[in-house]
């Protein structure tokens, strides 16, 4: 998989190994502003996800955070221009925060778009 350079982050790359990550936050976002900076979605069992990504953060620091979106349990698969609450999941809570800002940068919009926000878990 490509590697991309975010200079708020650090670099990223998607991966299929996400295990062990659990629910951190949300983001609300359309799924076309997703596939513009992370590619087509992996496509699950259609109940109670449809779509995912799992990615490999490595921070500018050296600090490495595995994160995935995915749709929880919603009927009928997001279409592309509706935006939609997406579950953040990790292993920890700096995939709400590297999701976020992969998604500024790439898109050159500002945090209050994606309406991100931490679980309180």
């Amino acid at each position: 998989m490509m590697t991309t350079y975010v200079e708020t982050v650090g670099e990223f790359k998607r991966t299929k190994e996400i295990s062990g990550t659990c629910l951190q936050g949300y983001i609300w976002a359309t799924r076309e502003q997703l596939e513009a900076v992370f590619g087509k979605p992996e496509t699950s069992d259609g109940y109670k996800v449809h779509f995912n990504w799992g990615m490999h953060v490595t921070e500018r620091d050296g600090t490495t955070t595995i994160a995935t979106i995915y749709d929880w349990k919603y009927d009928a698969p997001a279409d592309l221009t509706t935006s939609i609450t997406w579950n953040i999941g990790g292993n920890s809570s700096d995939a709400v925060r590297v999701v976020q800002a992969i998604l500024c940068e790439q898109l050159q919009m500002t945090a209050k778009n994606f309406d991100a926000r931490l679980a309180r878990l």
